[in-house]
């Protein structure tokens, strides 16, 4: 009887390996795809050559450590450029944490990329951009200090229980901070620059930096975000985790825009070094808006999230800011991603920004511009923050660039009251204990962060184990929706007939 039952939950395991076997990569290789997207091809013909990044096979299990991560990276990479030709490839980025190379190639070097084995995607390195813009005078009333928003999330009833985020390092991947500044100096544990689009450079002058003064913002956007983190009070109000440490990247330039590959090299030095990253920050948008998952647009990124979230990693990435309902931006859309949305922190009545108006405008309600999806995160104070600003002074953003920080600092309160929890804990509590904030343009109800039921008040789950969840597929996916639905079938009637078995087996006495 025992081998029965046994038979049944193999065949069961199979089901549900083969439900999961429908990844990007696995779908890609039955439709017959090649590695170099089309659009690869078309610049490469017509310019003579073009900035890619090329994503390889990655030989490191999840969850692996850092040493053996880095290894098989450098492996790949080893034996990607080795069957290059000179002239073929000109590197730009060799990822010590993420097996996937950046540079510009010639129309051979990419004939042989894409018929190399370990090559699993090339794609063009595209530019991004900080989500959030400074309003103009005519976009509302004036808007409000930190003193306002933190208290919107009951983040300054945890600084009284004592908790503001001391232990927990924070890393802003943005334009950097004014690293002088009262409210943020003694904040920042460390700082990089990656910079290498045309037009960019490090404070230095080169396309790369290390150490004091490499994170020195000259936009204004990074120095906000990181004040909604972890502001002292001084000069702006108290951040959401003033105690937090911040780690600090600069990977977007004085016109707040920045290279995909700049955002992947941050990545891949947090995976390299900085094992005590426990959040992180990402306050950037593509200029393309995805309804499902956007791994396509960088692989190379989707690698590197996948990665630091199988290390337990919770990484906040703003929705973006186009007003669209039913898509978010990259790379908010890549698995692992948690992406936050905007909401007011004041009423108006009535506020036009990107493009769009809500009157009246609201407090804790959905901005019209926020991008939502069924399956956003969270929603977090966007409209309008004043924090820390350039030169020791203010600044005043608006976007879902304001909202993540708040929920980015959040998870540093609960990391210091919980430091055991596990990614996925952490993000079960953020989103459980939230308020639930419905978005009047599309009816989609979200959990807008609230500090101190996640801190203090976790909800119970009442002694019964949390289950997995099996998202369903649609139909971009290239998993049919036939498909899914008869493996669902199958997977009931298995369990089904595991109970009935188990049942009689019972009541003949022979279990």
């Amino acid at each position: 009887m025992r081998r029965v039952v046994g038979i049944i939950l193999g065949v069961l395991a199979v089901v549900l390996a083969l439900i999961s076997a429908g990844g990007p990569h696995s779908r890609a290789i039955a439709a017959g795809a090649g590695p170099v997207r089309p659009d690869v091809t078309a610049a490469v013909t017509h310019d003579g050559s073009a900035r890619v990044n090329v994503t390889l096979t990655n030989r490191a299990l999840p969850g692996a450590p850092r040493a053996e991560v880095m290894r098989q990276a450098h492996a790949a990479q080893a034996s990607v450029l080795a069957r290059l030709g000179a002239g073929d490839f000109d590197t730009i980025y060799q990822y010590d944490g993420i097996s996937a190379l950046t540079g510009v190639v010639t129309p051979h070097g990419l004939s042989r990329l894409a018929n190399d084995p370990d090559v699993r995607a090339v794609t063009l390195d595209q530019v991004g951009s900080g989500a959030a813009l400074t309003p103009p005078a005519t976009a509302g009333e004036a808007p409000e200090h930190l003193s306002h928003s933190v208290p919107m999330i009951r983040a300054d009833l945890v600084h009284q229980g004592g908790i503001t985020g001391a232990g927990v390092t924070v890393a802003i991947l943005d334009s950097g901070a004014d690293t002088h500044h009262p409210d943020l100096a003694d904040s920042i544990a460390g700082q990089e620059c990656f910079l290498t689009g045309a037009g960019s450079h490090c404070p230095n002058g080169t396309t790369r930096q290390s150490g004091p003064g490499a994170a020195e913002d000259d936009l204004g956007h990074g120095s906000n975000v990181a004040g909604i983190v972890t502001s002292n009070g001084v000069v702006s109000s108290i951040g959401v985790a003033p105690g937090a440490d911040v780690l600090l990247y600069k990977i977007l330039n004085s016109s707040n825009q920045g290279q995909l590959s700049d955002w992947d090299a941050a990545l891949s030095d947090i995976i390299a070094n900085h094992p005590e990253v426990r959040v992180i920050n990402m306050s950037l948008v593509s200029f393309i808006t995805f309804t499902g998952d956007c791994s396509s647009l960088d692989p190379t990124e989707a690698q590197a999230f996948q990665t630091l979230t199988a290390a337990g990693v919770a990484i906040f990435v703003s929705s973006g800011n186009n007003g669209a309902k039913s898509m978010i931006t990259f790379p908010a859309c890549l698995p692992g991603a948690i992406s936050v949305g905007a909401v007011y922190d004041q009423s108006f009545g009535s506020s036009t920004l990107f493009g769009c108006t809500d009157s009246p405008a609201t407090t804790d309600t959905p901005t019209c511009w926020s991008n939502s999806r069924p399956d956003l995160k969270l929603l977090a104070p966007g409209s309008f923050i004043i924090s820390d600003g350039l030169n020791g002074g203010l600044s005043d953003y608006v976007g879902t660039s304001q909202a993540s920080p708040h929920a980015a600092g959040t998870a540093a309160l609960v990391l210091e009251h919980s430091p055991s929890l596990t990614r996925d804990q952490l993000v079960s509590r953020l989103t459980s204990s939230g308020v639930m904030r419905t978005d009047p343009a599309n009816g989609v109800s979200t959990p807008r962060i609230d500090a101190y039921a996640a801190v203090f008040s976790p909800p119970s789950v009442g002694g019964f184990a949390e289950i997995a969840v099996i998202a369903r597929p649609s139909s971009a996916d290239g998993f049919s929706e036939l498909a899914f639905t008869l493996a669902m079938l199958t997977v009931a009637t298995l369990i089904v007939g595991v109970a009935m078995v188990a049942y009689r087996a019972r009541r003949s006495g022979t279990w």
